[in-house]
């Protein structure tokens, strides 16, 4: 293996770990945001927005109503 392969597999590593982290916070990130725009006086524009930011990102309906119910959780404790 030359020395450029084993750098370009070490950074594409580098990368797929950075996505995989990335990809673990959304989910709850998301949750957040969803719950204040539910709980704000302009619910309709703000969910709106939160659908167009995360459409395409490879959330699952089953994490993000996981991540929801963990929010809601954690907010009324």
């Amino acid at each position: 293996m030359s020395d450029i392969h084993r750098e370009s597999t070490v950074n594409l590593a580098k990368v797929v770990r950075t996505i995989n982290t990335a990809r673990k916070q959304l989910a709850p990130l998301v949750a957040d945001v969803v719950i204040d725009a539910v709980n704000s006086k302009s619910a309709d524009s703000e969910l709106l927005e939160v659908l167009g930011l995360i459409s395409g990102q490879g959330i699952s309906a089953e994490e993000l109503i996981n991540a929801l119910r963990e929010g809601i959780r954690a907010r009324n404790k």
